[in-house]
């Protein structure tokens, strides 16, 4: 069944047929010759003309079939600058591009080698196929550039399904000098680079030790800021120590902190370095470089002092004597008894390096015990000091210091061992602490 509405509107005729038809039309022509006792049916399918829209005559109304087609293919093709091109710092040159089947924006970005520098412009308009570019003009987010002859120009879309590239770089230069003129200078920012010299990979250093970070830089360069970095195996940086020097003077000298535990020795570093110069208030990088490669840094001369055991010696009379030590619940127990005169707690002990590398040897380092009442808070009891040398690599100094305390003294107390007390070392020569303790218990 048909229905037609005809509607009439400045004086054109739109005819539009809704056709219901019991059997669906799927484009093709179906025709039913035979009786109806044995009906069946024969369907030829009409393959579409390239040229000749297909057609159906209906009941006297001829009706347009759409004529398929094959989805348009999606391209971007970079016309310019597409290499050998010298385009001069503070003038404007023009980005051009074609386009087929694109129908969100574009985002256009600057390339130096194989590295994505930054955004030239974030959301250009789908059907534009040019754009005007002050070269020279900082990046989004502030980026700025040198000069230089492997400069590239990327146009993406948005999403970032595609994508065309400079076949070859071009070149970003100063504006030539020409005798007779006067010089123009760019009006954009001064020229300026910055280059690490070392460490720049494959060197080893030790923690406490110093590490002195060599440099280049030229141009208008004012200030030089760089961190020590662990770089990551997917790329990334944690950053532990930053540094800076104004004015530059091509190299620092810095104390490698202590950034490396025992549990994790194989980490890789980098020097990342920052030039940067001044507008006023306004501080901008501009020029960085990273380590070429990665070095390493290992855990340097590294104390650990432990006090093996203790004695507590008393003397009766003229009689000095030695205590058993009693193990009661964890702690040890002296039974000292009567008519005790003085009372010496002896602690034996070792000190270890357990760094990769030691100083000039043999050393000396200063020992101090402490005897201590309800520690940290309570009275000393006694202390005294005494010194041990370490003369060998991969050896460890032992030792033991007497301690007189009162001899009425009855309770609990804890022996306290501190080596380098004048810190004559520094604090990362120890790992987490230079002290060890051990307690015990005194009674009749």
């Amino acid at each position: 069944m048909i229905k037609r509405i005809l509607i009439f509107s400045l004086g054109l005729v739109f005819i539009l047929s809704y056709i219901i038809f019991a059997e669906e039309i799927k484009g093709i022509k179906a025709q039913s010759s035979k009786p109806a006792t044995q009906q069946t049916q024969q369907i030829k399918a009409q393959s579409p003309k390239p040229t000749t829209p297909q057609s159906k005559e209906i009941t006297g109304i001829k009706v347009q079939l759409p004529q398929p087609t094959a989805p348009q293919t999606k391209q971007i093709r970079l016309s310019a600058p597409n290499g050998g091109e010298k385009w001069i710092r503070g003038q404007t040159q023009t980005i051009r591009w074609s386009a087929s089947g694109i129908q969100e924006g574009y985002t256009i970005s600057l390339v130096k080698g194989t590295r994505v520098l930054g955004v030239i412009a974030d959301n250009v308009d789908s059907r534009q196929t040019s754009y005007s570019w002050k070269v020279g003009d900082p990046l989004v987010g502030g980026i700025h550039y040198d000069i230089g002859n492997d400069y590239k120009i990327m146009v993406r879309t948005k999403s970032g399904d595609v994508t065309d590239v400079s076949d070859r770089p071009f070149t970003i230069s100063e504006l030539s000098p020409q005798v007779g003129k006067k010089t123009v200078t760019s009006p954009v920012i001064p020229q300026g680079s910055i280059r690490i010299l070392s460490p720049n990979g494959g060197e080893t250093f030790y923690t406490g030790e110093y590490m002195t970070v060599r440099y280049e830089t030229s141009g208008a360069i004012q200030e030089v800021g760089f961190w020590l970095s662990e770089k990551r195996g997917d790329g990334s940086y944690f950053d532990h120590e930053y540094y800076k020097q104004t004015p530059p003077t091509g190299q620092y000298l810095l104390k490698i902190p202590d950034i490396v535990h025992p549990d994790y020795p194989d980490k890789h570093y980098v020097i990342r370095m920052f030039g940067e110069i001044f507008k006023g208030s306004t501080r901008t990088i501009y020029a960085e470089d990273e380590s070429d490669n990665f070095f390493f840094i290992k855990r340097g001369f590294d104390l650990v002092p432990k006090i093996d055991s203790q004695d507590v010696q008393i003397r009766r009379g003229n009689t000095w004597e030695n205590v058993a030590n009693v193990l009661t619940g964890g702690l040890y127990e002296f039974l000292v008894g009567s008519q005790v005169t003085e009372i010496r707690i002896k602690p034996k002990f070792t000190i270890k390096n357990i760094g990769h590398q030691w100083p000039t040897l043999p050393i000396s380092i200063l020992c101090k015990a402490y005897v201590q009442s309800n520690y940290p808070t309570g009275p000393i009891l006694g202390q005294n000091t005494t010194y041990v040398s370490l003369s060998e690599y991969g050896g460890v100094a032992q030792g033991e210091i007497t301690v007189e305390i009162p001899n009425s003294y009855r309770g609990f107390f804890t022996t306290v061992l501190e080596i380098d007390p004048d810190h004559v070392f520094e604090k990362d020569d120890f790992w987490g602490n230079n002290k060890d303790l051990k307690s015990g218990y005194i009674r009749d």
